[in-house]
């Protein structure tokens, strides 16, 4: 013998559809906007610290610093006036998480190190 049930004993459940789609939307939303690539800009000049003469050829790192973890942005180096400007795409990191430091070396001369706060550095870099 087969049971069948009564016809009105059947549960549905009918999810309208915009609900059914908008945990798919937020998670695509969340995807895109955590995904995304910023801009990031270090400018300024490098001296000597003794004489205030321009330094060239002083070689500029951008480091992101996210957690423990740290990655070369970009890198450059200074031109004949002391000037450096270098700008990469930052990815994979969160721009409100992620720290911006700026590495400054040169034979000659101490490490300089500042954080990338998007204004224009100046760079007095100590002679050894």
């Amino acid at each position: 013998m087969k049971l069948t049930p009564h016809p009105s004993a059947r549960a549905t459940c009918k999810i309208p559809r915009h609900r059914a789609i908008l945990p798919l939307v937020i998670f695509w939303l969340f995807a895109i906007t955590s995904a995304c690539e910023i801009s990031t800009t270090a400018e300024g000049i490098v001296t000597d610290s003794t004489t205030g003469l321009p330094i060239a050829n002083a070689h500029v790192t951008q480091l992101a610093i996210h957690k423990k973890t740290e990655q070369v942005v970009c890198e450059g180096y200074t031109d004949s006036t002391g000037s450096f400007s270098i700008t990469a795409g930052l990815s994979g990191f969160g721009p409100r998480k992620t720290r911006l430091l700026v590495v400054i070396q040169k034979d000659g001369y101490e490490v300089f190190s500042t954080r990338n706060e998007y204004q224009k550095i100046e760079a007095k870099l100590v002679p050894k």
